[in-house]
């Protein structure tokens, strides 16, 4: 009589064993189905989270829930392919995946970064610090350690989320930096979430001598693997980079750089390099 949801649902939960459940359940069902068209009328998922969580009986309706959530992700794809997707088939059928499965399992999407250690970097220091000219500053390695490479990350992870949180609103896809995984680690076949791990190396050369300053300095192979996951999904995202960055000695002679510079320059230079085609390859300029 009343037409009050709240009373059906109480009197639902208060007489779980009624001779009438199934009268019971189809009005309820009724109540609820029009109490989500006005929860739908908001265009927004937390609006159909809150709808969700305000009512213990919504599973009577969880279909619909679900229909509903699936429209809007729709809407969500579609923004994103009109608006922001780089060209490509294939990264358009992958996003749709995505945001099917986030629609379903909440918004939360992790860049992980894998930072791989390979032993050329213990030989190069090695034949670095064997020069008699050597001094603290010439060694490879500490220009490549954990401390700088979270930076390099850290300015690669802000650019995918400024670019992410543009074309989609946080309710759909929420992008976090997740935890980062050491050198001895495998990137996860099944993570919990969807993932785009990125890893990346450094693979030193050998030895190369110079005057003035005096000393052995090495090139840097650098290479990058971004590779987009779905849990559950086998379709998967992957793009490769890799470089190789000299020492240029030259300016390192005419005082234009500094032993470090030498260095910083080339992990600057391809770190930026990765980052510019990480993003293109994801968005459109």
């Amino acid at each position: 009589k009343e037409n009050s949801l709240a009373e059906l649902e109480k009197f639902a939960l208060d007489n779980p064993e009624s001779p009438v459940k199934a009268a019971i359940d189809l009005a309820l069902r009724d109540a609820l189905l029009g109490a989500l068209e006005d929860a739908k009328k908001a265009q927004a998922l937390s609006a159909l989270d809150k709808f969700a969580e305000a009512h213990p009986t919504s599973k009577l309706v969880e279909a619909e829930i679900k229909a509903a959530r699936t429209t809007l992700m729709k809407q969500v794809l579609a923004n994103f392919t009109d608006n922001y997707a780089a060209k490509g088939d294939e990264l358009v059928a992958f996003f749709e995946k995505l945001l099917k499965h986030l629609a379903e399992h909440g918004p939360r999407v992790e860049v992980r970064f894998h930072r791989i250690v390979p032993d050329s970097v213990e030989r190069a220091d090695t034949a670095v610090s064997r020069d008699k000219y050597f001094i603290k500053s010439m060694l490879p390695s500490q220009y490549f350690d954990d401390a700088r490479s979270a930076e390099r990350e850290e300015a690669i992870y802000g650019h995918l989320a400024e670019r992410f949180s543009k074309a989609f609103n946080s309710e759909a896809l929420s992008l976090a930096h997740g935890k980062h995984l050491a050198s001895s680690d495998k990137i996860p076949d099944k993570p919990d979430v969807p993932t785009l791990f990125i890893s990346h190396s450094t693979n030193m050369g050998h030895g190369i001598r110079n005057v003035k300053p005096n000393g052995t300095f090495v090139g840097v192979g650098f290479v990058f693997k971004a590779t987009f996951v779905i849990p559950g999904e086998e379709q998967s995202l992957e793009t490769k980079y890799s470089t190789w960055k000299p020492p240029d000695l030259l300016k390192l002679r005419k005082g234009k750089l500094t032993i470090a510079n030498v260095y910083l320059t080339m992990a600057e230079s391809a770190f930026s390099s990765f980052d510019e085609r990480v993003v293109k390859w994801l968005f459109r300029n």
